[in-house]
């Protein structure tokens, strides 16, 4: 419709429309913005229409925009972001583009609205800001176009007063906004009565305040019949595991004896009667040595006398 110029009271009768269908088209409709989202992407140097603005405008006026994650809040975020990235002036520019100037305060005061209850920085609105305003204060605009981003400044400063980060993020705008002169006073003054309260919650790093620990002292306790092997430990159940330590240790030295006594024995009595064994095979062969040699005698003996009664014969 913005293409088309058509009457702002006609845009808003549209997307209170709009607003009214989504409750029950909301895939459609949702579908429709992403759809116009991504051809602004995807359009060669990603410069917004009147029509990516309007579109814009309907969003933060139909969906939550405080949620963290929204399926068109999300990408209509990013791609402003993107072109407040892109399109900030450098810090040496001599001169303003004025759409440029425009769009960006848009854009700029669409964020703000947007964060509003979720109070979300965005770096690229601040930065955009920051860099306009620094190229306005040496080139000379308008006094319009220097009242929206100044309009936008104060915006952001309200939103974000509560953040640890605030001095660090608005201290930049200081200088510039005096080299505005008179039109940015009220900025700047506003800017300066914030930073006190901000200042006055920070407070120095410290040690955690603990009370102070005195060290432990422990008079020396002396024992009259003081005996070594007993044990003075005043813990209960450490010293009955010491006991009971001592006494397993006592008994496995026990059964290590033992075992060392009786391996003793079967070794002692393991040689007894290998000793008897081999006295007996002794006995038993020199029996049967002797045996032999008695029958070797008597076989001489006989042969002998036989042989001589034949030679007489």
């Amino acid at each position: 419709m913005a293409e088309h110029n058509q009457s702002l009271p006609v845009t808003e009768q549209v997307i209170r429309h709009l607003h009214s269908l989504s409750r029950t088209y909301a895939i459609p409709i949702a579908e429709a913005f992403r759809t116009h989202l991504l051809a602004w992407h995807e359009r060669p140097g990603g410069e917004p229409s009147k029509g990516d603005l309007v579109v814009l405008t309907a969003i933060g006026s139909i969906y939550p925009t405080s949620d963290h994650f929204h399926q068109v809040v999300t990408p209509a975020t990013t791609l402003m972001g993107r072109w407040l990235a892109v399109n900030a002036p450098s810090p040496g520019a001599k001169t303003v583009d004025e759409r440029r100037s425009r769009v960006g305060a848009l854009m700029v005061g669409l964020c703000v609205r947007w964060q509003a209850l979720s109070k979300r920085i965005v770096p690229e609105a601040v930065r955009f800001t920051l860099r306009i305003l620094a190229t306005i204060s040496v080139t000379g605009t308008s006094s319009t176009e220097v009242a929206e981003h100044l309009e936008n400044l104060t915006a952001m400063a309200e939103l974000w007063k509560d953040k640890t980060a605030f001095i660090e993020i608005f201290q930049p705008f200081l200088p510039i906004l005096r080299n505005l002169g008179s039109t940015a006073t009220p900025a700047s003054e506003h800017l300066t009565t914030l930073f006190g309260p901000s200042r006055q919650t920070r407070h120095p790093l410290l040690l955690h305040n603990h009370r102070p620990q005195p060290l432990r002292t422990s008079n020396p306790k002396f024992e009259e019949g003081f005996n070594p092997d007993k044990h003075y430990d005043p813990d209960r159940e450490r010293s009955d595991a010491a006991k009971l330590r001592k006494e397993v240790k006592r008994e496995k030295k026990g059964a290590v004896r033992e075992l060392r006594k009786d391996g003793a024995f079967v070794a002692r009595e393991e040689l007894r009667e290998k000793r008897e064994r081999d006295a007996d095979f002794v006995k038993r062969e020199r029996r049967l040595v002797a045996e032999i040699a008695q029958e070797g005698r008597e076989n001489q003996g006989g042969g002998g006398g036989r042989g001589t009664g034949k030679g007489r014969r």
